[in-house]
């Protein structure tokens, strides 16, 4: 069967994936709430030295880039789909242009480097990868490509994420990825790793261990997602509206910036749900408009 990225064809049911997407986006407005609010004690991104609630979200910036892939084998894209990616692969060269920056900052940006980085870098990485998966669907043409560009730039951070999204975009061939049993054995390995990171103080994650940990991350939120849907069955509220995963990024940066300027006297609670429901609220409102746009 084939999943397509952008049309409501999922392994797993409508009502669960979307769950399971509020649920990550929803630490991902928590994660970084640490930085643009400074709540919370960081002083290794990728490494033990922070809360344990940061520890805990490790793994958050790779899985916002693997949920595109989780439990497809095939990505397939309309015309329309690869013209919006690249129009949000190259937000961060418009934004360093009106910033007056040199581009090799984006190009050349290290993984070790994490105080200064430019504004949705991920972004680059994220799209160029779903889009090689969508023309690339072998297992080992994905994998070898992935090595090759590893072995000699694994230090840049786009380069390092792009491998990441392909490998595990390549692994997903693999049926492991779709049985709920498997969720219970990838969460406790994730918190094997978060017990590994704290108890030989890593400073920075590598390559496999961040790709086992996002692994597990999304297992463990797959779980606490499809426990959700089982409770809240009877529930239809706006929630399971429509909503678009880059749009929330994309609304949760701009949120964040206001907040910092005007909120941060208030709670860090109160930042984080005001920026998450805002976010998703216009995220699915700028997909409505385009959907309308695109139907004109």
């Amino acid at each position: 069967m084939k999943f397509s990225l952008f049309q409501d064809t999922y392994i797993l049911d409508k009502r669960t994936f979307k769950l399971f997407s509020l649920l990550l986006l929803f630490f991902l407005v928590v994660r970084h709430a640490m930085f643009y609010l400074n709540a919370g004690y960081i002083q290794t991104e990728m490494g033990f030295d922070q809360s344990i609630i940061g520890i805990l979200l490790l793994a958050v910036t790779a899985s916002f880039g693997c949920l595109f892939f989780w439990g497809r084998e095939r990505i397939n894209l309309k015309t329309r789909d690869l013209f919006r990616l690249f129009l949000i692969g190259i937000l961060p060269f418009i934004l360093s242009s009106i910033a007056n920056k040199d581009y090799s900052n984006l190009i050349h940006y290290s993984i070790y480097d994490w105080k200064q980085r430019p504004s949705f870098l991920i972004l680059i990485p994220i799209t160029t990868a779903i889009i090689f998966a969508h023309y690339v669907e072998s297992f080992w043409y994905r994998l070898i490509a992935a090595s090759i560009i590893l072995y000699f730039f694994g230090d840049v951070f786009c380069a390092y994420y792009f491998s990441i999204f392909i490998v595990f975009a390549a692994l997903q061939h693999f049926d492991v990825f779709r049985e709920s049993q498997s969720s219970s054995i990838f969460s406790l390995i994730y918190f094997i790793c978060i017990m590994y990171i704290q108890y030989f103080q890593v400073t920075r994650i590598n390559f496999f261990i961040e790709l086992i940990m996002t692994t597990g991350y999304l297992s463990l939120i797959l779980t606490l997602a499809r426990f959700l849907s089982t409770i809240t069955k009877w529930f239809k509220g706006p929630i399971f509206y429509s909503f678009n995963v880059f749009y929330f990024y994309l609304c949760q940066a701009v949120f964040f910036l206001i907040c910092t300027k005007y909120f941060k006297a208030y709670p860090v609670i109160f930042n984080i749900l005001l920026v998450f429901v805002l976010s998703t609220y216009f995220s699915a409102l700028i997909k409505k408009w385009e959907e309308k746009l695109i139907n004109v």
